[in-house]
């Protein structure tokens, strides 16, 4: 059984620009993580649908199979090697039109991803997220993924046939298979894409602050969003943003002009605005996804979210804000944004 979260597409809102009353159009997150089966080795026709499973090993994700290894063995002996993941799911409504897409947040080294004996794709650099959109693999029922995973010291880009410099045992730990969480996403066909460039060439959202006015307080909050219509006519939105405090309450909403998207057509809708903090508050969270990041200071000191150890003043903040954790805000935003969103017909 899914067991998903439901809510509007990405961070903001999707609204229809039409004279009827919009349509709440939710995008469902589905936790993908309990249920597995796993085999270390390499069986014939274990990609298959009506292949038997029925004596692997029942693991919930994450889940590297030579976890073990990690306090016994020093990293150069960790074992390598082929291990093969399957996951029985059913989604229940499934309506036609409706983009499925399966997230791995990573593998080690490779994973061979099948649905129902068909091979969706590969992904094979050993750090990055990925993820593949698999609804046309898809039957009625129940429906099997299956996951091929090799981490071999050795192992070689099939491309080209060249190793991966960094898989080293030198200095790597070399957690094999599926050792980082698993989702599966449904939406509509006019979606905000997921963040997963290396196999989908999507971008997601990205959010970020600019402007510091630290003794004022303000600063100023943008969001990206890419906006992809799969639909078979052209559909239109616009693209509203709120901005929550920590304890959830909204201290800015803005949007971006509305936008008309051909079929098959992606953009990236982009709104800003100025935004004055609550001086009550000494911390700000961020939620994106479900993920969350910590920006808390004490005494008008602040305190990096990646580098806990590191503090800043007010007048370090908008230098270490750029370059320290640019990479953080791009992953998790700069404040909490409520997803909400509406299409339209």
């Amino acid at each position: 059984m899914l067991r998903s979260t439901r809510f509007t597409l990405g961070v903001s809102a999707l609204a229809a620009l039409l004279a009827s009353a919009p349509v709440l159009a939710e995008r469902a997150q589905y936790d993908f993580n309990p249920g597995w089966k796993l085999l270390v080795g390499d069986p014939a026709g274990a990609s298959g649908a009506g292949f038997d499973d029925s004596a692997w090993k029942p693991v919930t994700l994450p889940r590297a199979w030579n976890e073990d290894d990690a306090f016994a063995k020093d990293i150069v002996d960790h074992a390598t090697g082929i291990a093969w993941y399957r996951k029985r799911f059913s989604i229940k409504d499934l309506k036609p039109g409706q983009k499925v897409f399966l997230e791995f947040e990573g593998a080690r080294q490779a994973a061979e991803v099948f649905v129902n004996g068909r091979r969706i794709g590969l992904h094979e650099n050993g750090v990055t997220a990925f993820g593949f959109e698999i609804g046309a693999a898809l039957g009625p029922g129940e429906n099997v993924v299956a996951v091929r995973t090799d981490n071999r010291w050795d192992y070689k880009e099939q491309a080209s046939g060249q190793r991966y410099q960094w898989a080293d045992r030198n200095f790597n730990a070399n957690y094999g298979g599926l050792p980082k969480n698993v989702r599966l996403h449904v939406t509509e066909p006019l979606y905000q894409t997921l963040p997963l460039y290396s196999n989908l060439g999507t971008t997601g959202v990205y959010v970020y602050a600019r402007d510091f006015d630290i003794p004022g307080r303000t600063a100023t909050i943008a969001a990206e969003s890419e906006v992809r219509n799969d639909a078979n006519r052209p559909r239109s939105f616009t693209y509203e943003v709120e901005v929550r405090d920590k304890d959830g309450k909204a201290v800015a909403r803005f949007a971006a002009p509305a936008q008309t998207l051909a079929p098959g057509a992606t953009t990236v809708a982009k709104a800003s605005a100025k935004v004055t903090g609550n001086t009550s508050n000494f911390s700000r969270r961020s939620a994106i996804r479900g993920s969350q990041i910590l920006s808390s200071f004490r005494g008008r000191r602040w305190r990096c979210p990646m580098h806990p150890s590191s503090t800043a003043n007010d007048s370090q903040l908008a230098s270490w804000f750029r370059h320290c954790c640019r990479a953080a805000a791009r992953a998790a935003g700069a404040l909490s944004l409520r997803r909400s969103a509406r299409a339209g017909s």
